[in-house]
């Protein structure tokens, strides 16, 4: 859900830029795992640790108005006021207020509206992803990546404690900084590589690699 709110807010580079940033915040949270169990080595004691902090964070982020509603949701539910409010608010925390003070949209809302002048909600489920043959693969193509990677992560996360013979939180802290790494290569293979030919090398090396060690 924060991925997708963040990725409405942002485009061209800063797509890549923010989507990783976002990771770094899972491997910060790896990476304090076992530096906190070094500190509360029980179980229940490290359970406690690690969620009241989340508690607390939810808490602030149920306060009205701290979080701002997605400008891109707001536009397709045909609450354009509300956008541009929000769109304003952000050009003037950021210095870049336009001269007019105004925000002109794509020319693609205002057909929309005609389309669908009296703001009708559209019924969607999600079966629609399988109407078109184009969506069709895109959907089935997701789902078996972010199947695949997801066991394969879960996989190799339940298993760093055997990375290298010793420690467990040793090879959790090791496994964590690695993940950094692999970020930070991401990103620029992202930039400089294009995102087909990035997924497509490290998906390949990465099968490779789990096979050649199974």
């Amino acid at each position: 859900c924060g991925f997708v709110y963040c990725m409405e807010l942002v485009g061209g580079k800063w797509s890549t830029l923010v989507s990783f940033g976002l990771e770094y915040s899972w491997a910060l949270g790896y990476l304090t795992v076992p530096l906190i169990a070094l500190a509360a080595p029980r179980w229940d004691h490290l359970q406690l640790a690690i969620s009241i902090p989340t508690a607390l964070f939810v808490a602030v982020l149920a306060i009205p108005s701290l979080v701002p509603e997605s400008p891109k949701w707001l536009l397709v539910n045909g609450k354009l006021k509300e956008a541009e409010e929000i769109i304003i608010k952000a050009e003037e925390e950021n210095g870049k207020k336009s001269a007019t003070g105004e925000v002109k949209f794509d020319s693609t809302v205002d057909e929309d509206r005609e389309k669908n002048p009296s703001n009708e909600k559209v019924n969607v489920t999600v079966l629609d992803l399988f109407k078109s043959s184009s969506l069709r693969r895109c959907t089935i193509i997701m789902y078996y990546l972010w199947f695949t990677n997801n066991l394969v992560y879960y996989g190799l996360t339940f298993n760093a404690g055997k990375l290298i013979p010793g420690n467990l939180h040793t090879n959790m802290i090791i496994s964590a900084v690695i993940e950094f790494l692999a970020y930070t290569v991401g990103i620029f293979a992202f930039l400089y590589l294009g995102r087909r030919w990035s997924t497509s090398s490290f998906m390949i090396f990465g099968g490779v690699s789990l096979l050649s060690t199974s």
